[in-house]
């Protein structure tokens, strides 16, 4: 336990650290476990910030899933395991993948990486890497194939 233990100095830390970028409640809550503060103080400090509107888990899963889609063109399961790796429950990421797929299905963005032609040769491993399914790889590769044979 830390000398100066009291929910103003871990909010303070807390509002430093959110300074920086947006996080995930758990993923504050391990920088502040890692400064050496109590569990229970953390708790009262992130629930604050929540009520205040700091954190707010489903929104940042959300811009974060969106920005994974649109402007990494990741596919989804690369989606959903960047964003459990960020402390998200996975309703909750399974939620945001639903509601960005809605706007912007998985093959558009398989089928937006593909015509950006960044690599000379696109192979199934790459892209399943990417986190696109195996079965949607194989899809669009053969129907590619084809075009060009």
């Amino acid at each position: 336990m830390k000398e100066k233990e009291t929910p103003g100095e871990i909010r303070k830390i807390a509002f430093r650290l959110l300074g920086r970028r947006d996080l995930s409640e758990a993923e504050l809550k391990k920088k502040l476990e890692q400064k050496g503060f109590e569990s229970a103080s953390i708790k009262e400090v992130l629930t604050d910030l929540q009520e205040m509107g700091y954190i707010n888990d489903r929104s940042l899963c959300e811009r974060l899933a969106k920005y994974l889609a649109e402007e990494r063109l990741l596919g989804n399961r690369r989606i959903e395991a960047t964003l459990k790796n960020k402390g998200f429950p996975l309703p909750l990421v399974r939620e945001a993948i639903a509601n960005i797929r809605k706007e912007w299905p998985e093959e558009e963005a398989l089928k937006e990486y593909l015509a950006k032609g960044k690599l000379k040769r696109v192979t199934a491993d790459k892209l399943i890497y990417r986190g696109f399914s195996p079965s949607l790889v194989y899809e669009l590769l053969n129907g590619r194939h084809h075009d060009e044979g």
